[in-house]
């Protein structure tokens, strides 16, 4: 674990810090992150309890999910399972190992490991359905109060985000089943002894999938609601560092702003999107007026909802990374001796 965590954690910190003193010295200078002195500590409560709250509306989407896969997680399983896929997710580029993460958690967990790859897909299909849905609205927000340029170039690349995000809903909707001959042509040669698992595998995983694209609308629409309440949850972390700095900022257009930038973060391939994040959140606060405790509260911002997740995740779900090493142990052991 420590292979894994420490060096990811080194490179965020290098980058957050090589991106707030650029923002620092080119914006507000030292009296910017000085302003942190001024934070108020009721505000920053608030902020974790909005914290929190994504965090259980997310554990919560998850337990509607593993039922419709026909099993019942309780609460502080789903969200151990959700924190400890965060921790996944924060730990490598873009993300990718949030999913297996979420999946290997609920597989030790007693969930079925099929189901549990389903569930994990599940919940990635969610975010990105609702990202295909707010991006539009968000990026109009932006264009109608000026914060969009209006130019050509800005404009492709606005298209090119949703249309996309658009693209990637569809194909986890409703075009997953070439999961099947895609294996079929990749499983040949040295990987031929892995094909009759690997399909095996993917067939059940393809049924548990159908479980959740095929449910009611009404469990569909459910899971959007609980799905966009989770993430404007997460937006309000910042809206409440602000107002603790004595900055108040327009909820419609500091979600707008959000939804934008981590649609963009999410295909940066450094870890939590380290670099980029700060930059971009700055230049969103720069143009709201902000400029005056621009770097207090990325710096705030970040540690609440990124850091404190490198803390968390090991505290909650530690043991299971160890079990899984565990486990990847034997089962190489095993495919050597065959």
């Amino acid at each position: 674990m420590k292979r894994t965590v420490l060096p990811a954690l080194a490179l965020s910190l290098l980058l957050s810090a090589a991106s707030l003193i650029f923002v620092g010295w080119r914006v507000g200078g030292i009296d910017s992150f000085l302003s942190i002195r001024d934070l108020d500590p009721l505000h920053v409560l608030l902020a974790v309890a909005a914290l929190y709250a994504s965090f259980a509306l997310s554990a919560i989407r998850l337990q509607l999910i593993c039922r419709l896969l026909g099993h019942t997680v309780r609460h502080r399983h789903a969200l151990r399972s959700h924190l400890l896929g965060l921790f996944g997710s924060i730990v490598t580029p873009g993300g990718s190992g949030g999913a297996p993460a979420l999946a290997i958690s609920l597989d030790l967990q007693g969930v079925e490991r099929t189901r549990a790859w389903a569930a994990a897909l599940a919940t990635i299909s969610a975010d990105v359905v609702f990202h295909a849905w707010a991006t539009p609205l968000a990026l109009a927000v932006l264009y109608a109060v000026g914060l969009y340029p209006r130019t050509p170039l800005w404009t492709v690349l606005a298209v090119g985000a949703v249309a996309s995000t658009g693209l990637l809903a569809y194909l986890l909707l409703f075009k997953l089943r070439l999961l099947g001959p895609l294996l079929r042509a990749v499983l040949l040669g040295p990987l031929l002894r892995f094909r009759r698992h690997g399909l095996r595998f993917a067939a059940r995983f393809l049924s548990a999938n159908e479980l959740v694209t095929k449910a009611p609308r009404s469990q569909r629409i459910l899971l959007q609601v609980v799905t966009a309440l989770a993430w404007f949850s997460m937006f309000t972390v910042l809206l409440f560092v602000l107002s603790g700095l004595g900055v108040t900022m327009n909820p419609v257009v500091a979600i707008a702003g959000q939804t934008v930038i981590m649609v963009i973060t999410s295909v940066f391939p450094t870890p939590g999107g380290s670099g980029f994040l700060e930059l971009a959140l700055s230049w969103f606060l720069v143009s709201q007026g902000s400029s005056g405790v621009v770097t207090a509260a990325i710096f705030t911002w970040r540690l609440l909802t990124f850091y404190s997740i490198f803390l968390i995740g090991p505290l909650l779900g530690g043991y299971l990374i160890v079990r899984l090493a565990s486990r990847m142990k034997l089962e190489e052991g095993s495919q050597a001796s065959r």
